[in-house]
């Protein structure tokens, strides 16, 4: 019974309780000359986690055996005992060889030295050879019949293997072959460390399953092996007995020990390369034998199957365990499932595969080592362990957020960016982020802005859109980041409130177009805040926002401002910015933007801007998102597919020549391989298959919009529809929405957003009201594409018409996208005039709404469009219309800029208002734009003549009598007046003095350097009102 082992089910503990047992076992063993016998010490060498084994070395180690101490005789008091007491004591399993744990028996034994001064001492017997220890050295002999010539011949061998190999290859280490007790004997230097077996035993009697320590104890192994084949040697007998393993402090070092099976490479050029990959492949076939003991025990059957290994544990009856999967061993079960991680899984199968048709390339420990250090590194990162543990639904190959690939370089120079706004006070600093479309330029910056947030920074998000209101996006922004500051509650921000209030008072022009600061201030205190509303408010606007940032960024909370996509920003926004940068006031805070690279020249407004604002001392960074590494798309592939970066590498080489390393096109080209069946997941292998032949061969569109849409086109009528219908709502979308923008009852809106969802096309948003947005401003333009170019027009309109008649509860909510819609075809389709004039009036409304949250880029559209579906005639049949359309139209002409239509629009309602009352606003505009224009004669002389119809008349000429008289009248007005009385003066309330006040002020403007006698005049008559 020599070598075999024993498993004891009574604890070290119960051992103790129980003195007869004790005491029995003691007598027993000293008449078997098993000499001293320490309880205590043979309790603590025995006990493993309340359990203990029994073996030759477990005694030798003990010291519990002497050169004549009768082994059999030790396991037939065992066996006794065992029939005696019925299940206290079991046999586990057994094995034909036992290498003793050299050094280590278990690490309650770290400072028990099992090494005694009395000479050689037999640790190791079998068939043919025996082994004995010698304080820090070992001898082997070979104890059968063999001639000394052959058994020199056999320890040469392995002489000649230890000398051969590189000094830092971990083998045993032979010094010398010499006599030994009248044999050739090989010595060699005794290697410390626990046998693999040994190891697994410990961790078996762990209570739970631990993946980490295998995994770092198979890479171990993986980079001995590697070492061994890259010196030119095949290992041939790995085993978990032929391995040591030295744990020390998380770093694990495993060292091959016999040497007998092992072989030469032949590393000449013109060496039978056929015949040398048998040999390094039979070393890969028993790595993956040895990793299916080290995960799923030593009792897992192996085979081979159709897709690679098929595995599990044989049951007590016999059977096999479940067939295709790699199953853990049910009492180590303490991990999600009983399946080995897929990632695991399809490694292990890759080691016994000869010739796979997916895994071309020949393989060797070294990428086997890769493999598994990129195993350990994903067990290790928080953010990667769902690929380790979540194995591959088949309909699914999805990436995990949060992860990057081949963006290290651009993250340092975000984070210095980010640490420069946090720790430097200075003025504002600005990054701007370049790239090409889906190179993911905005998942680089979200990331970023993460990180910056856990460092209490807080971020003002906005996202330019080419088929939405771009002069909307600040405002937007803004009023989201206030409705998450007012959300949260948190008291940290009081502060801040005290700022903002200080900064843009209580009576603010920001109220309307941010609503959310209103609430944010309103929320814990007790002051009275009244917003205004209305007016004429760009320029203060932009001055009130730039306070405003001043007010939100401190050294506690510095603030990031970052702008997606500016190569579609209106001027008005690059105008802010300018101001923003240029600021002195404002430390603490950054601007990030984005833009593609690709739409913007050294021409476009942007790159002016950012001229003029460098021109300005300001220090920009510039961060260029190329496409990817041919090795960083592998990772991305790798990561989708739950597989090892080298089972993954053929594949990969495919994608990034199709896809070219757009990390977008990367996406949707594997979501394509998958549809066409070209990427399956096999139910056999468990894992995720392709056909390369046939990858090579497909043809694939060079644009990625292109590219998608070709995939959206063999989609299901009613999910093109869909598609369709929501690329036209804007780059996000509320579902019910979308259901009342189809004109179809059987259209199933929930099969329709699971589709999508699952094809990658959108994202859910908003969950609180079931909002969904693209998950790429291309998707949303290849779902666009879909579209036929010349049904564009009819499409647009008749979405928006059918909005408008579904949604009239709730029509003003959704206003703007109802008109953005209606108004491409409304001409081209409308022609009854009733019809023309509810629309007008529904774009008046729309243009009001976007002038009261300063959005007057969009407003000027809109009343563009509702003055352009007026006639002649509506002066007379809707005059209260028309009057409304072109004075708000001029108003938002003049703080766009638009002056090029400014003074058409303004001459129609002076000529056809039916009052003097109603022309007024359109003299307020027309003064305004003369005097921008720089045309001051022309402003002063319509100024003097609207006074004049007012009631006001200022001579054309005049003399200074005049002027002194009129100034002596103020002068006699003001004597008994003190400066407390003019604050207290009432403000006006009169129409018509106010109109007068208006264009007094504007006569200052217009004679204060060539009229200087009117301007005094003018002066003077302000005073006396």
């Amino acid at each position: 019974m020599m070598g075999e082992k024993y498993a004891g089910s009574v604890g070290a503990e119960r051992l103790n309780e129980e003195t007869g047992l004790e005491n029995e076992i003691t007598e027993r063993l000293a008449s078997l000359d098993a000499g001293p016998i320490e309880l205590a010490k043979f309790s603590e060498t025995l006990s493993l986690e309340g359990s203990f084994s029994v073996s030759e070395n477990s005694f030798d180690a003990a010291g519990l055996l002497t050169d004549n101490a009768d082994m059999t005789g030790i396991v037939d008091v065992f066996e006794e005992l065992n029939t005696r007491n019925g299940d206290d004591f079991t046999m586990h399993d057994s094995f034909s060889e036992f290498i003793l744990p050299q050094g280590k028996i278990h690490e309650n034994e770290k400072n028990y030295d099992p090494v005694i001064d009395e000479g050689p001492r037999l640790v190791h017997k079998s068939n043919s050879t025996e082994i004995y220890r010698i304080k820090d050295l070992g001898v082997k002999i070979i104890t059968d019949e063999t001639p000394f010539e052959e058994q020199n011949r056999k320890l040469g061998h392995e002489l000649s293997i230890s000398k051969f190999l590189s000094p830092s290859t971990r083998r045993r280490r032979v010094v010398e072959i010499k006599d030994f007790n009248g044999r050739p004997g090989l010595w060699f230097n005794w290697e410390h460390g626990l046998t693999l077996k040994a190891w697994l035993e410990q961790e078996r009697n762990r209570l739970q399953y631990h993946l980490l320590p295998r995994s770092r104890v198979s890479m171990a192994v993986a980079k001995t092996l590697s070492d061994f084949h890259d010196g030119g040697v095949v290992f041939n007998n790995l085993s978990l007995e032929n391995i040591l393993l030295d744990c020390n402090e998380g770093i694990e070092v495993a060292t091959f020990i016999d040497l007998s099976k092992s072989g030469f490479i032949d590393m000449r050029p013109n060496a039978d390369k056929e015949y040398t990959n048998i040999l390094r492949r039979n070393d890969l076939q028993m790595l993956g034998k040895l990793f299916t003991n080290i995960f799923c025990g030593e009792n897992s059957i192996i085979s081979e199957g159709k897709g690679g290994i098929v595995q599990g544990d044989e049951n007590e009856d016999g059977s096999r365990g479940k067939r295709g999967k790699l199953s853990l061993p049910s009492e180590s079960v303490s991990i999600a499932g009983e399946e080995l991680p897929p990632y695991m899984q399809s490694l292990i199968s890759s080691l016994f595969v000869s010739n796979d048709k997916v895994c071309a390339e020949c393989i060797s420990p070294r990428d086997v080592y890769s493999d598994l250090k990129t195993f350990v590194e994903k067990l290790n990162n928080p953010n990667q362990q769902y690929k380790v543990y979540e194995f591959p639904v088949p309909n699914n190959a999805q990436l995990a957020s949060g992860l990057f690939y081949g963006r290290q370089v651009h993250m340092s120079m975000m984070n210095h960016f980010f640490n420069t706004v946090v720790h430097v006070k200075l003025s504002p600093l600005m990054a701007m982020v370049s790239g090409c479309p889906g190179a993911g330029k905005s998942t680089l910056v979200h990331q970023s802005l993460h990180d910056f947030r856990n460092r209490c920074g807080l971020t003002i998000e906005g996202k330019f859109h080419k088929f939405s209101q771009q002069d909307s996006v600040l405002a937007y922004a803004f009023d989201s980041f206030f409705a998450k500051l007012t959300e949260s509650s948190n008291s940290v921000f009081d502060s801040m409130r005290h700022r903002i209030k200080d900064s843009i008072g209580l009576n603010s022009a920001l109220f309307e177009a941010i609503p959310n600061l209103l609430m944010f201030l309103q929320q814990g205190s007790t002051e009275d805040i009244t917003p205004i509303f209305g007016g004429i408010m760009s320029n203060r606007f932009e001055h009130k926002l730039c306070r405003l940032i001043n007010a939100i960024s401190s050294d506690e909370h510095p603030l990031i401002l970052f702008l997606d996509d500016l190569q579609w920003a209106d001027q008005t926004t690059l105008d802010l910015l300018w101001m923003l940068m240029l600021d002195p006031s404002i430390t603490h805070f950054g601007l990030l933007g984005c833009y593609r690279d690709n739409e913007v020249d050294d021409s476009h407004p942007l790159m002016d801007k950012l001229r003029v604002i460098q021109g300005r001392g300001v220090k920009l960074t510039t961060i260029h998102v190329g496409p990817i590494e041919r090795e960083s798309v592998n990772d991305l592939v790798s990561d989708a597919l739950c597989l090892p970066p080298r089972l993954t590498r053929p594949l990969s080489s495919v994608v990034y020549q199709k896809a070219g390393g757009v990390i977008l096109f990367v996406v949707r080209f594997l979501k394509s391989l998958k549809e066409d069946g070209l990427l399956y997941f096999s139910m056999t292998s468990r894992r995720w298959m392709w056909d390369l032949v046939e990858i090579k061969s497909k043809r694939v569109s060079d644009d990625v919009v292109r590219h998608t849409t070709l995939q959206m086109n063999v989609l299901p009528a009613p999910i093109k529809k869909g598609l369709m219908s929501a690329a036209c709502l804007g780059p996000s979308f509320d579902a019910a929405v979308l259901k009342l923008a189809i004109d179809d009852g059987d259209f199933d809106i929930d099969s329709f957003l699971e589709t999508c969802k699952d094809g990658g096309f959108i994202e859910e948003w908003r969950l609180d009201n079931d909002g969904y947005r693209w998950s790429h401003d291309q998707i949303q333009q290849a779902a666009y594409d879909l579209i036929p170019k010349e049904q564009r027009d009819i499409f647009h309109f008749f979405l928006g018409l059918t909005l408008s008649k579904k949604a009239k509860s709730t029509r003003k909510d959704i206003l703007f996208l109802i008109l953005d819609n209606v108004n491409i075809g409304i001409k081209k389709f409308v022609v009854d005039p009733e019809d023309l004039i509810q629309i007008a009036n529904l774009n008046l409304q729309a243009g009001n709404k976007a002038i009261s949250v300063s959005s007057f880029h969009s407003a000027a559209n809109y009343l563009e469009v509702g003055i352009g579906l007026l006639d002649e005639q509506s002066w007379v049949s809707h005059y209260d219309l028309t009057i409304q359309l072109y004075d708000a139209a001029l108003e938002a002409y003049y703080a766009v800029g638009r002056f090029s239509s400014f003074e058409l629009t303004a001459k129609q309602p002076i000529k056809h208002a039916k009052c003097f009352k109603d022309k007024l606003n359109a003299y307020i505009n027309y003064v305004r734009y003369l005097t921008a224009a720089e045309r001051g004669e022309e402003a002063l002389e319509t100024c003097l003549t609207v006074l004049e119809t007012l009631g006001e008349k200022i001579p054309r000429r005049i003399g200074n009598k005049t002027v002194m008289e009129e100034a002596l009248i103020v002068t006699n007005l003001l004597q008994k007046t003190m400066s407390c009385d003019l604050l207290g003066l009432r403000l006006l309330k009169d129409p018509k003095k106010i109109a007068i006040s208006y264009f007094l002020d504007a006569v200052f403007l217009c004679s204060y350097e060539t009229n200087p006698v009117i301007f005094a005049l003018a002066v003077c008559r302000m005073m006396k009102m």
